[in-house]
């Protein structure tokens, strides 16, 4: 990713600063379990 917007969940779960159950994950895609 070169550019993350910091109030975006999505870009901070990818980037490790929000914890998820991460489900599955590859080069281009990450799936995650809800966080509620």
């Amino acid at each position: 990713m070169s550019e993350t917007d910091p109030d975006c969940p999505f870009c901070r779960i990818v980037a490790g600063s929000i914890p998820a159950t991460v489900v599955a994950e590859s080069e281009h895609s990450l799936a995650f379990r809800d966080l509620d």
